[in-house]
């Protein structure tokens, strides 16, 4: 009789360890859990050349009128993920002022096809940031959020794409007024 090896099972015990109990811990040497508030933090210090951000309103906003960022205190916030995936969103609709990246016209901002279409942008820039910032709890909301503003334009998909690209400027914008600033200080 020829018995192949699949119909016959084999049990094997392995010895597991704890990084502690090995050669390969060093207790002087801190094990480092990825922090996302300090890049998050510097990357904010950086951005001298935004508009005013107030953190004293109930609700986030970016006005192209008054050109300033409203966002709520962090307390407001699920944690600080949230308040930065937020914060990122407004300082990128910021970068669509005419003083900056011309990307919309505060007279047509409210309530147009340009509404949604930057909606999309500053959700898609303000994904890009969180992802350079070390932030990735938030991509299900960004997700859902982006999907929510398809739906007014019709579902076009060619406009996710001239977004995308709309937020990648935006972000460069920012990168490259950060390296500006830091040449001068």
């Amino acid at each position: 009789m020829c018995f192949s090896n699949a119909e016959f099972g084999f049990i094997k015990s392995s010895t597991v360890f704890n990084l502690t109990q090995t050669t390969l811990y060093k207790p002087d040497e801190e094990i480092k859990k990825l922090d996302e508030r300090p890049k998050a933090d510097e990357f904010l210090k950086s951005l001298s050349f935004i508009p005013l951000i107030k953190n004293n309103l109930e609700r986030a906003f970016y006005s192209p009128t008054l050109d300033y960022i409203s966002v709520p205190p962090l307390k407001q916030f699920s944690g600080t993920d949230e308040y930065y995936s937020t914060l990122f969103h407004e300082i990128i609709h910021s970068t669509g002022h005419s003083s900056r990246l011309n990307r919309f016209k505060p007279s047509d901002y409210k309530g147009s096809e340009n509404y949604s279409f930057e909606e999309l942008v500053a959700e898609i820039g303000s994904s890009f940031l969180c992802s350079m910032c070390g932030i990735n709890n938030t991509l299900d909301n960004s997700a859902s959020y982006i999907n929510s503003w398809l739906h007014p334009l019709q579902d076009d998909e060619k406009l996710i794409i001239k977004a995308s690209t709309q937020a990648k400027n935006a972000v460069n914008f920012l990168l490259n007024k950060t390296d500006e600033v830091k040449k001068v200080a």
